[in-house]
């Protein structure tokens, strides 16, 4: 909606002149030609985020304008704002709306007011009614974002907002799952996206807001199945723009238990591979079986359970603070396993014996790894109820 046309009421009123002579009679007083009469431009005025309504004017006279604006809602004053605009030129007159008119503004996103002009130039005086529609600023985005998970699963988000029309921060914080995400904002998700989570969101503008998202069904599954969901943020403050947040957030719903319990079953899931691939070295090396039979043992199934159980270990999410760097050693451990393997390999393949030994010290590297991981989590373990595994040369 905008300006509805002509202006509904005018009224003028013009000095008279000092009489030029006996007898002589005054011109009678005139209306100013529309194209030179002051006006209004704006037929939806813009709103700044501190709740001003930048009016414009146009001062089509030979001399300065003085304007008076009040808006109406209903006939009844709501706001009121003055300024001078020189002669020949457009200014702006802003108009400060209250705060429980700016509060409305953001629930509705606009509302339509009628703006009382009353322009006085060198004596004249004009006065017209406007009805216009004023409209909510963008709001700015939500930022500093940080995330607290609860062993539940439920999020707590903490974001401080940098404001909005009605100095606070009204609306929606809605989860999703990231990796339902095509492009990796919630915006992308129009048909592939799941919600895990809403909540409200209700604070201050600068302060900071503490909003706690519990997840549903659907997240409590998704938790459940992968023992940690990967999210992304989307707020929508009430009766403006959406403000998404560009970083995914891990909810990690592991306990050091079952964070420890994960990581053995992680490098368990490729069987007795260490076991096997020791047995294939000693008979390839003592004769008992050639080259040729061990490089196809070693690409066909020694290789393969590696790289499914490195795979695993990197699919581990981030470990609890009482095992901090445990999952890092873990990756390490197995890491340096598929290197070796695949330097008995090009043994096989090329017989250059050079290969078995880059691969011992992979091996032991490897073997490092593995020690560190089983110190750091054997603690830990016992006091939590997990049977921890003793370094030894079969363990995967």
């Amino acid at each position: 909606a905008g300006n509805t046309g002509p202006a509904n009421r005018r009224t003028f009123t013009v000095t008279d002149p000092p009489a030029q002579g006996p007898g002589a009679q005054n011109p009678p007083a005139s209306t100013p030609a529309d194209g030179d009469r002051p006006r209004l431009v704006d037929s939806t005025p813009a709103v700044s985020s501190e709740g001003e309504v930048q009016t414009r004017v146009a001062c089509d006279s030979p001399g300065p304008c003085r304007v008076n604006l009040t808006i109406l809602i209903g006939g009844q004053s709501v706001a009121a704002g003055s300024g001078t605009v020189p002669a020949g030129q457009t200014g702006t007159v802003p108009i400060k709306l209250p705060e429980s008119m700016q509060a409305r503004l953001a629930r509705e996103g606009s509302i339509t007011v009628t703006v009382r002009t009353v322009i006085e130039v060198e004596g004249s005086r004009v006065e017209t009614e406007t009805t216009l529609r004023i409209t909510a600023p963008a709001a700015r985005e939500a930022r500093n974002w940080k995330v607290k998970p609860s062993p539940n699963g439920d999020a707590q988000f903490t974001a401080t907002c940098e404001g909005t029309l009605s100095s606070r921060c009204d609306g929606t914080l809605t989860l999703y799952d990231a990796s339902t995400l095509d492009s990796g904002t919630a915006s992308a998700a129009a048909s592939t996206k799941v919600v895990v989570a809403t909540a409200k969101l209700a604070g201050p503008a600068g302060k900071p807001i503490v909003v706690t998202a519990k997840l549903n069904a659907e997240g409590k599954k998704r938790l459940r199945k992968k023992g940690y969901l990967k999210i992304r943020p989307l707020v929508e403050f009430t009766g403006t723009t959406a403000s998404r947040q560009p970083l995914p957030y891990r909810i990690n719903a592991m306990t050091t238990a079952r964070w420890i319990r994960a990581a053995i079953a992680a490098v368990e899931s490729g069987g007795d591979v260490r076991k096997d691939l020791n047995l294939l070295l000693d008979r390839a090396k003592s004769g008992s079986v050639s080259f040729g039979s061990a490089a196809r043992t070693m690409t066909g199934n020694i290789i393969p359970r590696r790289e499914r159980t490195l795979r695993a270990v990197k699919a581990l999410p981030r470990e609890p603070a009482k095992v901090r760097g445990a999952r890092s050693l873990v990756v390490c451990s197995m890491t340096r396993s598929l290197e070796a393997n695949r330097e008995y390999l090009r043994w096989f393949t090329t017989g250059n014996y050079r290969h078995y030994v880059r691969g011992s010290v992979h091996s032991y590297r490897a073997s490092g790894c593995k020690d560190r991981f089983l110190a750091k989590v054997r603690g830990p373990g016992a006091r939590s109820g997990v049977r921890v595994p003793y370094p030894s040369g079969l363990w995967p």
